[in-house]
């Protein structure tokens, strides 16, 4: 059995099928809401992977994955480049396990586990880190944010 759900990016220029059920997985497939009668395309193929969108920057797409990285990475691609192959890495798998990114301000928190305690940083639009965001305290954070682009 599969599960579809479906989703609109905040401009309203990208539509995506999320497809799940049939491994611990999921697959993606966008539609260019721009282009009249557009159709969607198929980005990624195995269910055994997961694929999180996380964000849309004009026609980009950010996507948090375990493909390749058992960890997570952060990976991008556009709407001319949907196929996975084409997708490029912006932050590569590290040792800690990348649990989630935010987009704010025209950075993005990447926010890590290491030790059963969150570790998070700032990085610059082009994947590089910036700087640390000291917690006061071990323990799990979350961040929340508003895309300034």
């Amino acid at each position: 059995m599969r599960f579809y759900a479906v989703s609109v990016n905040e401009e309203e220029t990208m539509m995506f099928l999320n497809e799940s059920g049939a491994g611990s997985g999921n697959n993606v497939y966008v539609r260019d809401l721009c282009q009249p009668n557009s159709q969607f395309i198929q980005m990624t193929s195995n269910l055994d992977l997961q694929y999180s969108l996380v964000e849309t920057v004009g026609d980009k797409m950010y996507f948090l994955t375990n493909d390749g990285a058992p960890k997570n990475r952060l990976m991008v691609t556009d709407l001319k480049h949907p196929g996975f192959n084409e997708w490029k890495t912006l932050v590569p798998e590290s040792k800690d396990m990348l649990e989630g990114v935010t987009f704010a301000d025209d950075k993005m928190i990447l926010n890590y586990m290491k030790d059963a305690s969150s570790h998070a940083y700032v990085y610059s639009m082009d994947g590089k880190q910036l700087s640390e965001i000291k917690l006061p305290t071990l323990g799990s954070a979350n961040f929340y944010g508003e895309k300034d682009l």
